[in-house]
């Protein structure tokens, strides 16, 4: 690179001191300026290689902008294209707004415009794909027909893709519209804040506040596991490196049995895929793959809005539980303050008793077991609210022990006595709770 940029310096001065010989009056110089260019109309083109160095030449072709640095660099002069290193450009046709940096660089371009390559082998095998950026050695060294990619970093690719974006050593694109920081050695990817999702409710539409919150978290499955990176690889048919220094191939692969002996907490994406699936929960936290050669992926911050529902829907069950708890409360209170004043005798018919209703608490129905006596004239058993005003008397028959069920539907919630009454006698009185 020095020697490139010593010919360059020399190129300069040349031209500033041969200039209106070689430009017919359209550049000149002064004791204060150097001047290189056209003040017409007519095209500038400028060719330096090893077999014509130092050799300026004006055209007349409608090619303009022109600059050639290397040996066989660009043998085509479409307009505005700009290279440097040997072989740099060389394929070109067609293709403008080309600017390309190192040997081999845009090698076999040949109708591809708006390309930047900086980097030996960058972009090399690019023919018509446009608007990339390949800075670093071999970067996007196998696009051929991609538009719209950005790859920084040795050995970063995005091949034949559209969109997409593959920062770092030996970062690795494989779907259109993705971008990817880092090869699977990084163990963590940060920074000073966190990061921020476009969330302006001026750019929403279809909103709808139908996110299940507890249905969808119970079914999640939380997981420890370590990574296979080799798997990794193999799937996203990563770019391998055969030059490499084996100072770093040796750095890299104790780099890669240190990430593989990490264990990590999380989930399982196509066990979180099923679980939304099975509710009908079009889950945006699932980063599905769009081609065989891209991996399952989880977006952890989405599920972020699913465990706030949740916690909404515990909030209101809690408020439920603890309205009931309050109100048993103050049943309880009441029973205590009326339980000294309220009669509750025992037994003063032979053969006749009254058992607890089961279940007690309830909340659909209860039985009320009882015994009668071999003889009698009538029997019931009534049933009184806490204020002392019966609310129900249900009239029973038969020698022997007999039961009644008593459903929640006929009675409000709250709590009750119940009294068994033999020829008008009262024989014994329970409480049973109803809640809801």
């Amino acid at each position: 690179m020095k020697k490139l940029f010593f010919i360059f310096v020399g190129l300069l001065l040349t031209v500033s001191v041969f200039s209106q010989w070689l430009l017919t009056g359209n550049a000149g110089t002064n004791s204060s300026t150097n001047f290189v260019g056209t003040t017409d109309d007519k095209p500038l083109v400028f060719r330096v290689n090893n077999t014509h160095a130092g050799y300026i030449q004006p055209f007349s072709n409608t090619s303009f902008g022109y600059m050639s640095f290397g040996y066989a660099a660009v043998s085509a002069y479409a307009s505005n294209n700009t290279a440097f290193g040997s072989y740099s450009l060389r394929d070109n046709t067609t293709g403008k707004y080309n600017a390309s940096f190192g040997s081999f660089a845009l090698v076999m371009n040949t109708t591809g415009s708006y390309n930047v390559a900086f980097g030996d082998g960058a972009l090399r095998n690019n023919t018509t794909g446009i608007d990339n950026v390949a800075v670093g050695n071999i970067a996007l060294t196998t696009n051929q027909t991609g538009w719209g990619l950005t790859s920084i970093g040795s050995g970063s690719n995005a091949p034949n893709l559209q969109n997409a974006t593959a920062i770092g050593y030996m970062a690795n694109v494989t779907a259109n519209h993705h971008v990817r920081i880092g090869n699977t050695n990084v163990i963590s990817i940060g920074g000073q804040v966190g990061w921020t999702s476009f969330s302006d409710g001026r750019i929403k539409k279809n909103v709808k506040p139908n996110v299940p919150g507890l249905e969808f978290i119970n079914k999640l499955q939380p997981v420890t596991y370590t990574m296979d990176l080799d798997a990794i690889d193999k799937i996203t048919d990563a770019p391998k490196r055969e030059d490499i220094d084996p100072a770093i191939a040796t750095m890299n692969k104790e780099a890669r049995e240190a990430k593989e002996k990490i264990v990590y907490t999380g989930f399982i994406a196509q066990d979180v895929e099923k679980a939304a699936q099975s509710i009908g929960f079009d889950f945006s936290g699932v980063d599905a793959p769009t081609n065989e050669k891209t991996t399952y992926g989880l977006r952890y911050a989405e599920f972020v809005v699913p465990l706030v529902k949740a916690v909404q829907e515990l909030n209101e069950q809690n408020a439920s539980l603890q309205n009931q708890v309050d109100k048993l409360s103050e049943l309880v209170n009441i029973l205590l303050s009326r339980e000294e004043s309220y009669p509750i005798p025992s037994s003063s018919i032979s053969g006749a008793s009254l058992e607890q209703n089961k279940p007690n608490p309830f909340t659909s129905s209860a039985t009320i077991a009882y015994t009668l006596p071999q003889s009698f004239r009538s029997a019931k058993i009534v049933i009184t609210a806490m204020s002392g005003q019966d609310v129900r008397q249900i009239p029973i028959s038969g020698a022997g022990a007999g039961s009644i069920t008593i459903s929640a539907g006929l009675l409000s919630a709250g709590m009750y006595y119940y009294s068994l009454y033999v020829d008008d006698i009262l024989v014994d009185t329970k409480r049973m709770v109803i809640v809801t």
